[in-house]
């Protein structure tokens, strides 16, 4: 059994070495400091620019246009999204920068997506707007369409800054006969649009100011009726369905270029969806055509006559 003397030696060298440990804490937290000081003074470049360039280049990071891809997807990946995730600075440049937030592609899909797309618009300010959407049932378009009332940088069904139109879906399925969606009649600075599968009489637009137009899925009757609505189309495509109907000769004298394809579907239709949209130029008259591509489409039933009739027209 350890003496008095015995304990009091061990805990004199227990305190000889605690503050021979302490002694070297004090030097690694003061090296610590000394270093934290220096690293806190050091100014990294893409930390020196102006806020106003390191935004020019979070522009430059967005995502580039492709076919497939016309407009920004709500990605995590990618810009703006990822740039607001790095650090307080960068999230307040990129959020403080409307380009970034002006182009959306949003799929619609839940309640969640609802409150991206009025985090996205408020961001966007009073930028020009780009917006498609897509993804939501038949039964869920109201809800869509009424979101665009609720945004507080809009009066009601008014877009004021709408450039772009996008949208796609088998309406002609639920949609009420004789109804007509007037979300996007207050859009003066609306030129682009596209449809699928959307009858052009279901919705009220500004169709005379529109300069270019994509409708994949209509008949040819309502291929006909977009030109004789839309009087300044400079740029048009069609993927027809095969839906043919004894129609008048339109003539349009100010379409430049006019692409025909062949949509996209997996049934028994395709072949009849790919001849019906050359069919449409039998009923037609382009005096000011100067490009016509006809791409992935057979011609079985359109005939030579029919295409030398179309340009002697023209």
């Amino acid at each position: 059994m350890s003496t008095a003397c015995d304990l009091r030696r061990v805990v004199a060298e227990a305190d000889c070495e605690i503050a021979h440990y302490e002694s070297i804490l004090v030097k690694i937290r003061e090296k610590r400091r000394n270093a934290q000081l220096q690293l806190d003074s050091i100014v990294f470049p893409i930390s020196s620019l102006p806020p106003e360039i390191t935004s020019e280049i979070f522009i430059l990071c967005l995502p580039t246009s492709s076919l497939d891809r016309q407009w920004n997807s709500v990605n995590a990946h990618e810009a703006p999204m990822v740039l607001s995730h790095v650090c307080r600075t960068w999230r307040a440049i990129a959020i403080s920068t409307p380009t970034l937030w002006a182009q959306i592609d949003l799929e619609m899909h839940d309640d969640h997506s609802l409150d991206v797309f009025k985090t996205w618009v408020g961001r966007s300010r009073a930028h020009p707007l780009s917006l498609k959407f897509h993804g939501w049932t038949g039964k869920d378009a109201p809800a869509v369409f009424e979101t665009f009332a609720c945004c507080s940088e809009w009066n009601p069904w008014n877009f004021p800054l709408l450039q772009k139109l996008s949208l796609s879906h088998s309406w002609k399925e639920w949609w009420e006969e004789g109804a007509t969606i007037e979300t996007f009649v207050n859009t003066p600075f609306l030129r682009v649009v596209s449809l699928g599968a959307v009858s052009p009489s279901s919705l009220a637009l500004p169709w005379q100011q529109l300069t270019a137009f994509t409708g994949t899925g209509l008949t040819i009757p309502e291929c006909l009726e977009v030109l004789k609505l839309s009087p300044n189309l400079v740029e048009c495509a069609f993927a027809a369905s095969d839906e043919m109907e004894t129609c008048p000769l339109v003539t349009h004298s100010n379409l430049q270029s006019l692409t025909l394809f062949r949509r996209s579907v997996s049934n028994d239709d395709d072949y009849r969806d790919a001849v019906s949209s050359t069919i449409v130029l039998r009923l037609l008259t382009l005096s000011a055509l100067q490009t016509l591509r006809i791409l992935d489409c057979v011609y079985d039933d359109f005939e030579e006559v029919d295409f030398s009739a179309f340009l002697e027209r023209s």
